[in-house]
């Protein structure tokens, strides 16, 4: 079976078992940051985040033509989980500030 030339990458981080049921647009704007810095835009061919209840939804597509090392994968959750973390920084952030 040959290795597909694209994938989109589905992560859900359940940050609001730490912040609450309603994650505020600033926590999803801080992961959105991190995936918009240079060193992983250009890598990534599309972003969708998204707060759902209290889940932070993060949709990475990646392009195999990108990565000759087969690391897409790897990538994509590095990126994620950079992302999350950015949110959840943000997160306790807004609430110790409240």
């Amino acid at each position: 079976m040959s290795k597909p030339s694209s994938a989109i990458h589905i992560i859900s981080a359940n940050l609001g078992r730490l912040l609450g049921p309603d994650l505020p647009e600033a926590v999803v704007d801080a992961a959105r940051a991190v995936l918009r810095r240079p060193e992983v835009a250009r890598r990534l061919r599309g972003t969708w985040v998204m707060s759902i209840g209290d889940d932070l939804h993060l949709h990475l597509t990646t392009a195999a033509i990108d990565f000759p090392d087969g690391s897409a994968e790897a990538f994509a959750a590095r990126a994620a989980r950079e992302a999350a973390a950015a949110a959840l920084i943000r997160g306790r952030e807004l609430a110790s500030a409240a």
